[in-house]
């Protein structure tokens, strides 16, 4: 004879619980597990608790065992919480009332989860996030006039690279889009055979710079201006920034949310410069839209087959319109992407489309916002053009001219405000053809400015080399 595990009684021989108690003990875990859903998304309240042992003393539940079950069905309301794009206000006070409940239920990965996401939120409502870190022993030191700390990340490190050396690896960068980048992945690892670690320190976030600080006692540290800076781009657990046609590299240990941090902010200080790049998204639905409808069948197919040759596809596989789709539709740099189809078209007989492929970029006017895009962009245009100088009317005033609005396009990708090591620098198609043209048509004024205004901005080219051959001939010719 033995009694039963739950209501105590007499179960006879060989039993250890009454069928109708088991009943009972699995509807009480099943009562219990329904209590936060008794809330409908609202905040937890301080009785809880009490409840789950007043629900489970009815059903042969000990208060040790009904706590924990509560516990255990709160941590999936928190895992489903913390699984939204963005955690929202309401939200974060939900998590923040099942803590106060069970303050084990809130690791440190979670709650720094909370505090970054919650920073973002504030930011996209145009707010700077106050109150969310702790700066222990102050700051190190001094910083500008209504400048404030956002953010820390601790132990980081910065490494350089050229971005020309960045680009190869056929990753674009990162348009700085309006809100929130949304996807969580993990990105490339960009240090592969061209990484320089410079150095290490705590990387220090605020509405107006970042600095990287290494601990020295006489406050120096690293400064990066918002103003200075032309795009970001995350990278596994790094975040590079691009200044002039230079790559910094910081790590980080949550690229998603450094990548989002410093674009809000960048937005905030500086938004006619950052707010511009067009939405990856809307860019790649209005290309595929002029694609359908702007070239012919003919056409189509060679932009298939160019696209065809720029995926490396082998021969004998012929290319879709899904593929091109699919492509412009996951790209981060959608223009960059369709604009690339002209390195693989043929100058001279596919020119009426490489035309059309001019004026579908052209007549959106979010590109014409994108300097990055456009100094690529302008390259292709200026060597169609030039090469069809001949055979075409009006293509050699063409390149011309695209030549000039490459200059004027790119000026904020000068690297003026970069590393002012001329032979470090990359090269600008733009002055270079430009200086070109103006020589050969005797235009030896025109060469020296030209070229002092590249040199200015200190773009890589044999400028004093071409100011000194301008400089001759105008000396012959007095």
């Amino acid at each position: 004879m033995s009694n039963c595990k739950y209501c105590g009684k007499n179960v006879g021989l060989l039993k250890k619980t009454h069928s109708e108690c088991v009943e009972l003990y699995n509807k009480g875990i099943s009562e219990i597990r329904k209590i936060p859903l008794k809330y409908d998304s609202n905040i937890i309240p301080d009785g809880t608790l009490e409840l789950a042992a007043g629900t489970g003393k009815k059903y042969y539940i000990s208060e040790h065992e009904s706590k924990t079950i509560l516990l255990d069905e709160f941590k999936e309301v928190i895992k489903h919480l913390l699984s939204d794009e963005l955690l929202s206000e309401k939200n974060e006070q939900i998590i923040l009332s099942i803590n106060k409940l069970f303050p084990e239920i809130i690791d440190n990965e979670k709650r720094l989860k909370i505090v970054q996401e919650s920073i973002i939120r504030e930011l996209l409502n145009g707010n700077i996030p106050s109150n969310r870190i702790r700066l222990e022993g102050g700051m190190p030191f001094e910083l500008m006039k209504d400048e404030t700390v956002v953010y820390l990340f601790k132990s980081s490190s910065l490494a350089e690279c050229k971005d020309s050396a960045v680009r190869p690896l056929g990753f674009q960068p990162s348009p700085l889009n309006k809100g929130i980048y949304m996807e969580r992945l993990h990105f490339f690892h960009i240090f592969d055979g061209f990484n320089r670690i410079i150095k290490a320190g705590d990387l220090y976030i605020t509405n107006r710079n970042i600095y990287l600080y290494d601990g020295n006692n006489k406050g120096l540290k690293d400064r990066f201006s918002y103003d200075d800076i032309n795009f970001l781009v995350p990278y596994d657990d790094w975040l590079v920034i691009s200044i002039g046609f230079y790559a910094h590299a910081f790590k980080v240990d949550n690229s998603w949310f450094a990548f989002n941090l410093v674009n809000n902010l960048m937005r905030m200080w500086l938004p006619e410069k950052h707010s511009t790049p067009s939405d990856s998204l809307a860019t790649a639905e209005y290309l595929i839209e002029k694609i359908k409808n702007d070239f012919s069948i003919n056409e189509k197919e060679k932009l298939y087959a160019a696209h065809n040759k720029m995926q490396n596809n082998t021969i004998g596989i012929t290319s879709s319109e899904n593929n091109l789709e699919n492509q412009l539709l996951k790209h981060k740099a959608p223009a960059l992407h369709f604009s690339r189809l002209l390195d693989h078209l043929d100058a001279i007989d596919d020119f009426n489309i490489c035309e059309k492929i001019f004026s579908i970029v052209e007549t959106n006017n979010e590109l014409q916002k994108d300097y990055n895009f456009l100094f690529f962009y302008y390259i292709n245009k200026i060597n169609i053009y030039y090469k069809n100088r001949d055979a075409v009317n009006g293509a050699f005033d063409k390149a011309m001219e695209s030549c000039i609005n490459m200059i004027k396009a790119t000026k904020p990708l000068s690297c003026s405000n970069s590393k002012k090591n001329i032979s470090e620098n990359p090269s600008h198609p733009g002055y270079k053809q430009l200086a070109i043209i103006y020589h050969k048509q005797g235009k030896y004024d025109e060469v020296i400015k030209l070229c002092e205004q590249a040199k200015s901005e200190w773009w890589k080219g044999d400028w004093d080399k071409r100011i000194e051959a301008a400089k001759i001939k105008l000396e012959k010719g007095k």
